[in-house]
């Protein structure tokens, strides 16, 4: 007599096939996200490059407004303000705002987390105050107050975000790579790189974590990132 199955081994079947498949589903959800994030990364890390290395051009290669190629100490920042000024001359901007950029509509409405608590977060060994005065003592041109208040930000016509460290003298640029788009996270879509002086001139170079750059849980440092793209 031919064997049949029961109601319940099918009910059993199916339920072990749905808890595989929605797994499985999670896990290229969440690839094809990365997949996003990384061409959005690569398209605003290009946009960024070009517009440093014509304003280099533009200013004869002599601009004080860089990192010395093998260290994070020792910066030029005399000519900051022209080489920002010259870097966003090339960009093709939606919006500009000289200081308050929560208030002006660059940055998005809900703003982002406050760089200050993640550090704190990411050191539970610290007390939460005591580590918050510390982010804000050595990076306090990545403060929350900095960036919704002082720092000029720049929403440009292709989405991405790009804000000035600080006041404008320090050679640190942060982009949001999807700009308004979610998720306006530190280390998922917002990221923080360093101008140096090469050889060939001025270039990127992506924050370490660890340095001033805020990575949420399960985010990535900008350097970080572009090491996972080149493997």
């Amino acid at each position: 007599m031919k064997k049949s199955f029961t109601m319940a081994e099918v009910l059993i079947t199916l339920g072990i096939i749905g808890i595989i498949a929605a797994m499985t589903l999670q896990a290229l959800i969440n690839k094809y996200d990365l997949y996003v994030r990384q061409q959005q990364f690569k398209k605003a890390y290009a946009t960024l490059s070009n517009a440093l290395q014509r304003a280099d051009f533009e200013l004869g290669g002599y601009t004080r407004c860089h990192y010395p190629e093998n260290s994070d100490s020792g910066f030029q920042n005399a000519d900051c303000p022209l080489l920002y000024s010259t870097i966003t001359s090339y960009f093709n901007k939606l919006k500009k705002c000289e200081g308050n950029a929560l208030a002006g509509g660059c940055l998005p409405p809900d703003s982002y987390k406050s760089p200050e608590s993640i550090f704190a977060a990411n050191n539970p060994d610290m007390d939460e105050d005591e580590a918050k005065d510390k982010y804000i003592r050595n990076c306090n041109g990545l403060s929350q107050n900095y960036l919704e208040n002082i720092s000029n930000a720049y929403l440009l016509n292709n989405g991405l975000l790009v804000i000035e460290y600080g006041d404008g003298q320090t050679p640190i640029i942060t982009a949001d790579i999807n700009g308004h788009k979610g998720p306006n996270k530190w280390g998922y879509d917002v990221f923080s790189f360093i101008i140096r002086k090469k050889t060939s001139g001025l270039s990127l170079q992506g924050m370490e974590t660890g340095s001033c750059q805020p990575v949420e849980k399960g985010g990535y440092s900008a350097r970080s990132f572009i090491d996972l793209m080149n493997r």
